[in-house]
């Protein structure tokens, strides 16, 4: 017929939804129902990116924005730095005393107490000169910088800059001169 309109074709209605069979056959296919959502009841299904929220706050955020104390304090640092430095003047005086020279090399200075002040993070430096009569020594760590320097038997410089301020973090006091007492009164 010129003009007819084609008939339109709609979905089952939920009625005859898993009636209609496979071709060929008169059973009735099963369709499979949606499981998605089904478990979880409506109100909590409303609340869900909530609780996510909460669990994140609560489970993960403090383990980002935590900032972890388990370093050495500043005082214990500051304290193996001044230790480190002692230890270095003394042990090339006594490298001089043997040798006749001082020594560039930490290695020749070692000791048990020098090594654990190292392993707090320290950093030595030692320069000597060509003649091997004078040297110096710089002690930096996280607290202080600390430098030393000889000529000879004669401290020639001692220096100390507070790196990071804390609590008992200082400069050490200067060694006092040879030959000089020093006396407090009350």
């Amino acid at each position: 017929m010129p003009g007819a309109v084609p008939v339109r074709s709609f979905p089952p209605s939920r009625s005859q939804r898993g009636t209609e069979g496979l071709p060929g056959t008169d059973r009735p296919t099963r369709r499979r129902r949606r499981v998605y959502g089904l478990a979880v009841p409506p109100e909590i299904r409303r609340f869900l990116p909530l609780i996510a929220l909460g669990l994140f706050a609560v489970l993960i955020l403090p383990s980002i924005l935590h900032k972890s104390s388990s370093g050495t304090p500043a005082s214990t640092v500051a304290t193996g730095t001044t230790s480190a430095l002692s230890l270095i003047d003394t042990g090339e005086q006594t490298y001089k005393a043997g040798h006749g020279r001082y020594t560039d090399k930490v290695a020749d200075l070692l000791t048990p107490k020098l090594a654990d002040d190292l392993g707090l993070g320290i950093l030595v430096d030692i320069g000597i000169s060509t003649d091997g009569q004078t040297y110096y020594g710089r002690v930096t760590s996280t607290a202080l910088s600390l430098v030393r320097a000889r000529q000879g038997d004669k401290q020639i410089a001692d220096s100390c800059v507070v790196v990071k301020s804390g609590k008992g973090v200082s400069c050490p006091a200067p060694p006092a001169a040879p030959g000089t007492t020093t006396t407090t009164t009350k």
